[in-house]
């Protein structure tokens, strides 16, 4: 704790008997006998967090708030650090305070409850003190949808891809891809949108001739709320 021990210094400097306290405005003028009290700057370091999830997970956003080098070149992270975590959804323009905490004798800060419900932006802010400088970080959490699917056959040989898109959204689009072989590439088929109940269908069919193996998956595109989202891949045998 080389940084908290010459600070103690500094501050008991301050404090001899007979020595007049620094004010907090500058007049321009120091006593000669007195040595100014310098503020520390920080910053905070991320130790571990989520960039992204499916929708309805968890993200974890762990960190540290960190001293900057004293004279011998060490750096120290800040124990007992009172830090505010806010969020803000993805396109919008005001933070909003969610989350307090504080550094733990680890000299971590853990927010590991919280369930973005789309794109959304973090900051935490360590406000500061007396002796060091205020720091913030911000850092964002992408959110993938959660598309389900079934497929089902229909009287005439073909069959019927259907699924629901969550969190529900009416309207938006999803797009069927086909892939002809494991090896290949996906090629889009065609697109619909969503009902007012957040579904959707595609009719399909299977290969044509040979024991081949087909492969179908949907997906909506990447938006302002939500990345690029893709449901599971079905497999269709002639």
């Amino acid at each position: 704790m080389i940084i908290r021990s010459l600070v103690a210094a500094l501050l008991a400097a301050v404090m001899l008997p007979g020595q007049p306290a620094l004010a907090a405005t500058n007049t321009g003028t120091t006593p000669a006998a007195q040595s100014p009290v310098a503020v520390i700057d920080t910053w905070i370091h991320w130790t571990r967090r989520t960039t992204w999830l499916t929708y309805g997970g968890t993200s974890v956003l762990e960190g540290q708030v960190v001293a900057e080098a004293d004279a011998l070149g060490y750096t120290e992270p800040l124990q007992d650090a009172a830090v505010e975590l806010f969020a803000r959804p993805a396109g919008a323009s005001e933070w909003r305070r969610v989350a307090t905490g504080t550094t733990d004798s680890d000299t971590v800060f853990r927010f590991n409850d919280h369930q973005p419900s789309r794109n959304t932006d973090y900051r935490v802010v360590y406000q500061g003190d007396l002796l060091y400088q205020e720091s913030s970080a911000t850092t964002r959490v992408n959110v993938r949808r959660v598309i389900t699917s079934k497929v089902t056959r229909n009287d005439d040989g073909t069959l019927t891809m259907r699924g629901t898109v969550v969190p529900k959204v009416a309207g938006k689009t999803v797009r069927l891809q086909l892939k002809t072989c494991a090896s290949c590439s996906w090629s889009t088929l065609r697109s619909a949108t969503t009902t007012s109940r957040s579904t959707w269908a595609f009719r399909v069919t299977a290969p044509t001739s040979g024991d081949r193996t087909w492969f179908y998956r949907v997906f909506t595109p990447r938006d302002r709320d939500f990345l690029t989202s893709f449901s599971g891949t079905w497999k269709i045998r002639r």
